[in-house]
């Protein structure tokens, strides 16, 4: 692990290091500089790792993984009576079947050990057959691999050529010869061993409703729709019971999407409920055409900023946490809207429904409005240039608001008062419903 941090410590575009070693296991983090290229980030790195050369003998080739943004879609668990073997079969199984789909990016695999081959050698016969441990162990290691073997040039093309001898079961490794004697008869690793093809000595178990289980993560990564993501894998669920053993179940359960869908029906039944209050507001003291454009601006300024958050220059996406960002804008999204209508209407009032009219009604508030707005754009700007993998958080609040927030001030600004100059006037309706007179008394 100190080597790795040798040859990383002056790389560029590195912000922070940060190792742990455990036993039998070494993991670098590495958190990447503001506006540093990832791609090129990661070809430096795995460089300068490819270049040490002493690494210990026993040690594993070093994996580079780059970190991405997982949402957990929801869990299934595969339950019943079926043995520990089955049981995890069936997962790789159903994990297999559900990559399948192109709204599923991972699928991971929950409450199973992994597999594990033992190999148990008695000292009487390794004595018996002249063998030491160390010879046992590099003969299993030599004969169970595989081997690239080169190519042959042909007219038709190049054939790669690859020797298979990897061994994954428990006959595969019984069949590993040893040795063979002068007569042609051959040792087995089979004749002096116990080969155990079974699972990693570990404890722990996984129960639902109280029978054996393993469970099985489905995972949205990206661009991809949680939602979808969710509905995709439910269908499976429905369709994939019909064909499981007696006894054998497989369940839908932690529904991550649940929170989603709950916030995606709040925001729409706020919006709903405000575009309507501001009608109807609007509607009762000013006018029904007024009330109607100022109405429109609600969605309009959200249909926008929606087009604009998914660009890839800000990579925003629907989640939680944006999804609050639009719950917390709706109720100052039109207020720039009500103030320019209302000045509007009052102009129109006093010279005539004209262009000049709606023009002049609009400048007469369009700067207090327009600041207004801008104060409340800064207070949120901060939330922007938080630093660090856990900047994108409060970053995805901030965009929904600065977004919804700009977008009100161009259709306050060029659309409400394009509506209101070309429409016409509304006579013999009642509107506006309320009207507010007063008397001079005059004097006797």
């Amino acid at each position: 692990m100190l080597k790795v941090e040798e040859a990383l410590k002056d790389l560029e575009g590195i912000q922070r290091l940060t190792a742990e070693a455990k036993e039998s296991v070494a993991m670098i983090f590495i958190e990447p500089a503001d506006g540093f290229d990832l791609s090129t980030l990661m070809d430096s790195i795995k460089n300068r790792v490819d270049g040490i050369q002493h690494f210990p003998e026993q040690a594993e080739k070093p994996v580079i993984n780059r970190w991405t943004m997982r949402e957990q879609a929801l869990r299934l668990q595969i339950w019943g009576d079926l043995d520990e073997r089955g049981m995890k079969t069936l997962a790789e199984e159903i994990k297999l079947e559900l990559m399948t789909f192109p709204e599923v990016s991972m699928v991971e695999i929950n409450g199973a050990r992994d597999y594990e081959i033992s190999i148990e050698i008695s000292e009487h016969s390794l004595r018996e057959y002249h063998l030491t441990l160390g010879e046992v162990a590099n003969i299993i290691s030599s004969s169970s691999l595989n081997l690239p073997g080169g190519s042959v040039f042909t007219e038709n093309g190049d054939i790669m050529l690859r020797t298979t001898g990897q061994a994954y079961r428990q006959y595969e490794f019984e069949s590993i010869v040893l040795k063979t004697f002068v007569d042609g008869t051959r040792l087995t690793l089979g004749d002096v061993a116990v080969v155990d093809d079974g699972f990693v000595d570990e404890t722990g178990f996984a129960l639902f409703n109280g029978k054996p289980s393993v469970g099985l993560s489905v995972i949205a990564s990206g661009d991809q729709d949680e939602l979808e993501t969710a509905a995709i894998a439910t269908a499976y669920v429905e369709a994939k019971s019909a064909s499981l053993p007696a006894g054998v179940n497989l369940t839908k359960w932690m529904d991550v999407t649940y929170y989603l869908e709950e916030r995606l029906g709040m925001m729409y039944k706020n919006l709903a409920f405000g575009a309507l209050l501001v009608f109807f507001i609007l509607a009762l003291f000013l006018e029904i055409k007024l009330a109607f454009w100022v109405m429109i601006g609600i969605p309009v300024c959200f249909l926008g900023a929606v087009a604009v958050f998914n660009l890839p220059i800000i990579g925003g996406s629907l989640n939680v946490l944006s999804l609050f960002g639009f719950i917390l804008v709706l109720g100052i999204v039109v207020d720039d809207a009500i103030i320019i209508g209302e000045s509007v209407y009052s102009e129109q009032e006093k010279n005539g429904q004209t262009i000049t009219s709606v023009i002049r009604g609009t400048h007469q508030v369009a700067t207090p409005a327009t600041f207004g707005v801008l104060t409340t754009i800064m207070a949120f700007l901060p939330t922007l240039l938080t630093q660090g993998v856990m900047g994108a958080l409060p970053a995805a609040v901030g965009w929904v608001v600065i977004l919804c927030l700009a977008f009100s001030l161009i259709e306050s600004k060029w659309i409400l008062p394009a509506h209101l100059a070309h429409s016409k006037k509304v006579t013999g309706a009642g509107w506006p419903l309320l009207t507010i007179s007063r008397k001079t008394p005059t004097a006797a």
